[in-house]
């Protein structure tokens, strides 16, 4: 209880009207956020609340979660430009709204629609009641179950999320959007957090860290031991090369960002990234036969 005063400002709002959980999406929600991270949350609270306080109820978790908010923007957790957060009421629902809102993406998505909803789909519960989280997983498990071609989507959207190689095998750089002479870091790790992501929904794995996730993976046999080795290198060299380039800028005083310039790598590191994304296709041409049965 002290720890909710400190924590959400109860002392100021008074007590929760009802049993709540406040999570976390996206890269927070894979405990993969860097030193350029922003907001993304919501609150789920219970569906007990008698029509007549429902209203009274959103605006008690609305109020407090502007609080919370605004102290992880002091903090440096900037506030999402998409305003996918708990002080927007479209994220600061019932249990029986989120159940609602998952049914509808899994039953009606559209492959554009999976770069949007996708971060959902990462939904960690990081203070409050964790049973309401794990009632709104087993809804999605169910959920997806009944409409499985929204499994083959979400490998459809990772599968369309390819590393920046050229035809003959160069690193592309200066994407609509990005620097000249650079490449997104963060854009070239996207492929395996979507493997991770398909598969893991496809095998009823709850964990949301990527790497977690391909480790349950490996144990359930989707990858082999040589496998898992190669994905945990992969991702290891892409998410050091992420936080160097991230800790240097810091250091400098500039705009933390994750492009990163070809010319500040070196031939090595150039070399090895090639490599890299060479095998990151070798893992999307399995995610296609594993989920389509064609190589």
């Amino acid at each position: 209880s002290d720890r909710c005063d400190r924590f959400l400002g109860h002392r100021e709002l008074g007590d929760p009207p009802a049993n709540f959980a406040f999570v976390v999406l996206g890269s927070v929600g894979r405990e993969e956020q860097t030193l350029c991270t922003d907001q993304d949350n919501a609150i789920i609270f219970d569906d007990g609340v008698p029509e007549d306080r429902l209203e009274d109820t959103r605006n008690y978790f609305l109020a407090m979660s502007r609080k919370v908010c605004a102290w992880l923007d002091e903090i440096g957790y900037s506030y999402c430009q998409g305003n996918i957060m708990a002080q927007n009421p479209d994220w600061c629902q019932p249990l029986n709204a989120w159940k609602y809102y998952f049914s509808r993406w899994i039953h009606t998505a559209e492959p554009q629609d999976m770069l949007e909803v996708n971060i959902f789909f990462d939904f960690r519960c990081v203070f409050g009641d964790k049973t309401l989280v794990d009632q709104l997983r087993d809804h999605v498990d169910m959920a997806w179950q009944k409409h499985p071609l929204f499994i083959y989507l979400l490998a459809e959207n990772a599968l369309r999320h390819k590393p920046p190689l050229g035809v003959f095998g160069g690193i592309v750089t200066a994407a609509p959007g990005e620097p000249e002479g650079s490449f997104d870091i963060k854009a070239a790790m996207m492929p395996i957090v979507n493997i991770a992501r398909a598969q893991a929904l496809k095998h009823h794995i709850s964990e949301t860290n990527t790497m977690n996730r391909m480790r349950r993976l490996y144990e359930q046999k989707v990858f082999s031991e040589y496998e898992f080795s190669e994905i945990q290198l992969v991702y290891d060299f892409l998410m050091q090369l992420r936080l160097k380039h991230q800790a240097i800028e810091a250091k400098s005083g500039q705009t933390i960002d994750n492009f990163i310039h070809l010319k500040s790598m070196t031939h090595i590191e150039q070399m090895t990234l090639k490599n890299v994304f060479n095998k990151i296709n070798d893992f999307l041409a399995k995610l296609r036969l594993d989920f389509t049965g064609m190589s």
